[in-house]
């Protein structure tokens, strides 16, 4: 269970992210003599060919020589509120995620909200560089539903571009609510006379 919160997974070479689970297998042994260096145990994590493990957390020394810890791991800044334009209550979701582009994000409507999945991709490749400051940056997958209580009436994303935007490393959804009834039918039908 504490696992995730130390480590993330990375997949290389295949077009989508798939969902992979960490295993953890623990193997004990008991020591054959008193006087030798005996491994007791074995902890190993085993993963799918192809996805590498790496720590959500990493250290850069500072000019000061000071350790700050830098979380790798994509986890964008994210804002949700409520205004009132004209006769419709929006909600507005903003993430901020600089340098994610048009084909990097999806948005699907959900029950009564919205669910947003966002990747974002190394913006240097550490291994063909030489850095002169630390690098910190943060990457992987993001996905978050935001869905709001039916009791607050049922909100959605308008048709067109109106509704989602990705505009100067924010991503905006707007989902909006009609705050005065709608009304189907015909009202007043007048009918000819009979002959």
């Amino acid at each position: 269970r504490l696992l995730p919160t130390y480590v993330f997974t990375e997949h290389h070479g295949s077009e989508g992210q798939p969902t992979c689970t960490l295993k953890v297998a623990y193997e004990a042994s008991t020591p054959t003599s008193d006087n030798e260096d005996v491994k007791l145990s074995q902890l190993s994590l085993q993963v799918p060919d192809g996805v590498r493990v790496a720590m959500r957390t990493l250290g850069v020394v500072s000019p000061l020589g000071e350790v700050i810890s830098h979380d790798v791991n994509f986890e964008p800044v994210f804002n949700v509120f409520e205004r009132q334009r004209g006769d419709e209550l929006q909600r507005v979701i903003l993430v901020e995620c600089p340098g994610v582009g048009e084909q990097d994000y999806l948005v699907e409507e959900s029950a009564n909200g919205a669910r947003i999945e966002i990747s974002k991709e190394r913006v240097i490749d550490e291994t063909k560089v030489k850095a002169l400051e630390p690098v910190r940056q943060s990457h992987g997958r993001w996905e978050h539903l935001f869905d709001f209580p039916f009791a607050d009436g049922r909100f959605e994303i308008p048709p067109g571009s109106d509704g989602v935007e990705l505009d100067s490393g924010i991503l905006r959804v707007v989902l909006r609510k009609q705050t005065s009834g709608r009304t189907w039918g015909r009202a007043g039908r007048s009918q000819a006379p009979a002959s």
